[in-house]
This record gives C-alpha cells, sequence and structure tokens, in this order.
C-alpha cells in the first residue's frame, strides 16, 4: 500500500524530496549519487536484464548515468530511505522511440523485497503525470525478471503485449513483455 508522500525541501540537496514512510525520492544528482549508480551498474546481477553488460569503471557509470537523465533533469529521481540520505536506487520517466512515456526503476541488492520500488513507481507516476502531457505510462520488461514483473501487476499496470526475441542484450536475445497504466487508471487508484 502507497502512504501519503509529501513535498519537502531536501536535506543535504538540491531542489525538493519526496517524502513517505518507507521511501523517499530526490532530484538525481549525478555525483552524489555515482558511487551508489557504480555498485549497482558494476554487479551482474543487477544488470542481468538490462541492455548492457556490466560496467568496469566508475567513467563508464558517469557517462551512462549522464546520458539517461540528460533531457530528463525533472523526471530522473535517486530512491533513499528517511531519515538516512544513502541512495538506494533510481526511478526515471523517459520518452520511448514512439513518443510514449515509460517507467525505468533499479534498487541496490540491499533494497530489494521491502516494497521500495513500487512505492517509487507510484509517485514518479504522480509527478510525471503533474509535470508532463501524457496519459499513459509503460514499462517494457524481460519476462524473466519476475521481480520487476510482479512490482508492475502490484501497482495495477496491465499487461498490453509480448513480443519474442525483440532484443538483443549482453546475455542474447531477449522478449519483452509490456505493462501500461492510464492516467484515468491511476488516479482511481491512487487519487489525483
Amino acid at each position: 500500500m502507497f502512504l501519503s508522500v509529501s513535498e519537502t525541501p531536501c536535506p543535504r540537496g538540491k531542489g525538493f524530496c519526496f517524502l513517505g514512510d518507507v521511501m523517499a525520492l530526490r532530484l538525481l544528482d549525478i555525483d552524489r549519487d555515482l558511487e551508489a549508480f557504480h555498485r549497482f551498474l558494476s554487479d551482474f546481477e543487477s544488470v542481468k536484464y538490462m541492455m548492457q553488460p556490466p560496467v568496469e569503471s566508475k567513467d563508464e557509470t558517469l557517462a551512462m548515468l549522464t546520458r539517461w537523465t540528460k533531457g530528463y533533469e525533472d523526471t530522473s529521481w535517486a530512491i533513499y530511505d528517511p531519515p538516512e540520505m544513502d541512495t538506494l536506487g533510481r526511478i526515471s520517466m523517459f520518452r520511448s522511440e514512439d513518443g510514449v512515456w515509460e517507467v525505468g526503476v533499479m534498487l541496490l541488492p540491499e533494497a530489494r523485497g521491502r516494497g521500495l520500488a513500487a512505492d517509487a513507481v507510484i509517485e514518479a507516476m504522480r509527478q510525471t503525470f503533474s509535470l508532463k502531457d501524457t496519459d499513459l505510462i509503460r514499462a517494457d520488461i524481460d519476462p524473466e525478471n519476475l521481480a520487476s514483473v510482479r512490482v508492475f501487476e502490484r501497482i495495477g499496470y496491465v499487461k498490453t503485449g509480448y513480443d519474442k526475441g525483440n532484443v538483443t542484450t549482453h546475455i542474447g536475445l531477449r522478449d519483452s513483455v509490456y505493462f501500461e497504466m492510464t492516467r484515468g487508471a491511476f488516479e482511481a487508484r491512487y487519487g489525483a
């Protein structure tokens, strides 16, 4: 269940934080968050279902985060536990090649299994629907990434498609399962 979140000035950081009882979001700060994301992006199990293999250097991590965030600074957040400020993950909203807004979320191993991903997706959707002119947010997931599939099903996303062998990643030819949630479905479930 999602807990109410309030917008407050971010302690020791720029921008605003969205604070709840079990998780918080703040705008991504690449310099501040680099170490945590390097731990994630250099770990094979953490990037298993991503396009690229594990990075080998912090320079690669920096380049990747910079590329992912460029143009999406207002829809890229770090996930952390209040009152601690340690980065536990990242969530971002971005436009896919067909113009649909898409969500991406990643959590460090020690942050998994606590409901943080679901709460972060819900709050990121709330912010994106308020900031952007979109009525739909999509998730494109490797169907073998069962933890991620379960997160989106639990939130209320609807499975809308499946492509077999549509993408080649660092572990080979992979399938994609697509989930979507409309603004109307989101507001009916979680409020405006």
